[in-house]
């Protein structure tokens, strides 16, 4: 009579490993563009409480807004994009509003797809 088998033989155990690191991989991409898409939202929430902050400024100091002077000139320290790239103030804002802010993305370029375009916030109204 022969003895029962116990165990794994090494080619179960190595198709085992390959199935969880090809799980691991697809999980690891889907996770990672939810990442990215988080980071994006943070900075437009970032962007739409600067723009707050602006508002407060302009009705504080009475007085309209300058490129110029920047957020500096407002008294506002320049917060960084979720990427650590300043945000930048554009006056008066390609919209027509007074101003708009600006994060160029993953890269810190103006343009660019994907990860690397630009976040544009504007106010309302």
């Amino acid at each position: 009579m022969r003895a029962r088998r116990r165990g794994m033989s090494l080619v179960e155990v190595m198709v085992v490993i390959a199935i969880i690191l090809t799980l691991t991989a697809v999980l690891s991409i889907g996770i990672w563009s939810i990442y990215e898409g988080a980071r994006a939202d943070t900075t437009m929430l970032t962007m739409g409480r600067l723009g707050q902050q602006i508002e407060v400024a302009r009705l504080r100091l009475r007085r309209p807004l300058s490129e110029s002077a920047g957020l500096e000139g407002l008294g506002i320290e320049v917060p960084l994009d979720d990427w650590g790239h300043r945000i930048e103030l554009n006056v008066p804002g390609r919209g027509g509003g007074p101003y708009e802010l600006v994060s160029f993305g993953a890269d810190g370029q103006p343009g660019g797809e994907g990860r690397d375009a630009d976040l544009v916030w504007e106010p309302q109204g």
